[in-house]
């Protein structure tokens, strides 16, 4: 496990990188007396071959906290997380969020259902038409980077950490 803070538009995020369920368990716990929002993206292990591409890291991200879960290094799903995806004093939001929920459904096994999930890929796309959003591409470097490895390299957690922490914070907290 390792816990440091980035950057994103002047704004220090404290993100933990973990494959252990108490850690999971621990980022639950915080949430729920503040935290009704919580920004959902997956990565996956390996874009190159279909055969072995799998939902990697799982990131959870809400006010100024963020949890980077590596799902390919743990042996079972927490049953903290899975409980919270269902409980409705939460909203998950993220771009495609259908899918990627099928998809962890799909690659570990477990029956996930959301009670409160918006999908953020309409209102993406229109701040972006309007001007309201500029959207930086990711590097190529961290897009086919190596998701399912045992340590992530800061440009990876610094990239998940960021867009989910960015998403939720323009749609839901400016203007």
């Amino acid at each position: 496990m390792a816990t440091f803070m980035v950057n994103v538009d002047s704004e220090k995020v404290k993100t933990t990188v973990t494959n252990r369920a108490s850690s999971v368990d621990r980022f639950i716990t915080e949430l729920q007396p503040s935290a009704p929002i919580i920004g959902l993206d997956i990565e996956f292990n390996d874009l190159n071959d279909s055969t072995k591409c799998k939902a990697a890291t799982l990131q959870l991200c809400s006010a100024s906290r963020c949890i980077i879960i590596q799902l390919v290094h743990m042996e079972v799903v927490p049953q903290s997380l899975i409980n919270s995806l269902s409980a409705p004093l939460f909203c998950f939001v993220g771009v495609g969020i259908h899918k990627l929920l099928s998809f962890l459904r799909r690659d570990y096994g477990v029956e996930l259902e959301c009670r409160n999930v918006v999908d953020l890929k309409l209102i993406l796309d229109l701040a972006v038409y309007c001007g309201s959003l500029e959207v930086e591409a990711k590097p190529l470097s961290v897009i086919r980077g190596n998701w399912g490895a045992g340590n992530l390299n800061m440009e990876q957690s610094e990239s998940a950490a960021s867009d989910k922490y960015v998403i939720r914070l323009r749609c839901f907290h400016d203007k």
